[in-house]
């Protein structure tokens, strides 16, 4: 039986980017480029379960790759109110520093992130912000109702409202599996919020 989360020939992908404030620059194809890197580093699958699999332990094992290139993990930014809520990812680019979310919660989650981003770049603690989100396709094996750039994309122009600073830059970066096998482990799902009353509901 294969495992759902390992290092093979297989690669996880990026398969979409979307510059929601700010627009491209070699900076930003530095990081996006590095993502890529590390991205075919790792291998994802997944079975193809309808909302069968867990999100956590997927964002745990890539941060955890992210900091042997460098990132710092749980990066906390010096902002009122916000020092508590700590970042997945940061890491330094020369003059550009690049703050990173991986989401793992509903929708409601995916809009802290994205303020939170928001306010790395407005207050000056962030040049580069990420939010990466599952893809429509991969969206549909993880846990219920996790945030994904399908449900978000009616929020663009809104968000597209907001005032950053000219040289800051928000991007929604997307990814996927690499391979569906009925025979890969799920990836355990955590204990709280949706996925935890999803499964009393289903006596898991």
């Amino acid at each position: 039986m294969e495992t759902g989360l390992c290092n093979d020939k297989l690669n996880m992908k990026i398969v979409e980017t979307v510059y929601l404030l700010g627009k491209p620059s070699s900076q930003t194809n530095l990081v996006l480029d590095e993502l890529k890197s590390i991205l075919g580093k790792y291998s994802l699958i997944l079975n193809p379960v309808k909302h069968g699999n867990g999100v956590k332990p997927i964002r745990e094992a890539f941060v955890e790759i992210l900091s042997q290139h460098g990132w710092t993990k749980e990066h906390g930014m010096n902002i009122e109110g916000m020092k508590r809520k700590a970042l997945d990812g940061y890491k330094e680019f020369e003059d550009c520093r690049v703050g990173f979310e991986w989401e793992t919660g509903n929708i409601s989650s995916s809009f802290r992130a994205i303020m939170k981003l928001i306010m790395g770049l407005n207050c000056n603690e962030l040049d580069v912000a990420i939010h990466v989100l599952p893809s429509k396709k991969m969206y549909r094996f993880l846990t219920d109702r996790v945030g994904n750039i399908e449900e978000l994309r009616a929020y663009f122009p809104a968000f597209r409202l907001m005032n950053i600073p000219e040289s800051k830059i928000l991007i929604f970066v997307v990814v996927e599996h690499d391979e569906e096998c009925e025979t890969a482990v799920l990836v355990k799902k955590g204990l709280d919020g949706m996925s935890h009353s999803r499964r009393a509901k289903n006596g898991n």
